[in-house]
């Protein structure tokens, strides 16, 4: 989480000096695929000398990722890059993908909304900031915004399956998005 804490820093106060390069581009997308996954299936792939994370490990990794993401969308170099195909690794298999740059911001704004959820606040904040910025860029598309509530308006649909950690994320996109509809 240091060297992520440490990019953070570097996009967010050295932005004309920092060009987006090959390593930078993977490194983010690194920390959008963090995001993208389950905690159960993070911890289960980390460890720490041998032993498996505690639960607040977990929290700190996914605020850095965050970090970094979120710092990145105002990132000259990145928010300005167009269409430059950056690399992302493949976990699964070998091998390495060039994918558009816009991809890779999308899946940033699909992680903001999808942490927005978090019991962190630390996570619910940042997700915010990275959600705010999305929304001065003109980054969320209608598609994006129809995916992230369908699960949560089909558990609204249905009285039995309501619960307030999905009241309160609808209340928190709602709160970030009222312009957007």
């Amino acid at each position: 989480t240091n060297y992520a804490h440490s990019m953070a820093f570097l996009f967010g106060h050295s932005p004309t000096e920092l060009k987006l390069t090959d390593s930078v581009g993977a490194f983010i997308a690194d920390c959008c695929t963090i995001l993208e996954m389950e905690d159960h299936i993070v911890a289960a792939s980390t460890s720490i000398r041998g032993q498996p994370p505690k639960g607040g490990l977990i929290v700190n990794l996914q605020a850095a990722c965050l970090e970094v993401s979120v710092t990145a969308l105002k990132w000259p170099s990145f928010r300005d890059a167009g269409d430059v195909q950056i690399v992302n690794h493949i976990w699964d298999s070998p091998g390495e993908l060039k994918v558009p740059i816009r991809q890779l911001k999308e899946r940033i704004v699909g992680a903001c909304i999808q942490k927005l959820n978090s019991s962190s606040e630390r996570i619910r904040k940042l997700c915010k900031d990275g959600l705010d910025i999305a929304v001065a860029q003109e980054l969320l598309e209608k598609t994006k915004l129809q995916e992230s509530f369908r699960p949560i308006l089909a558990d609204v649909a249905q009285i039995s399956r309501i619960n307030l950690n999905q009241m309160n994320h609808l209340h928190r996109l709602l709160d970030i998005l009222p312009d957007q509809f």
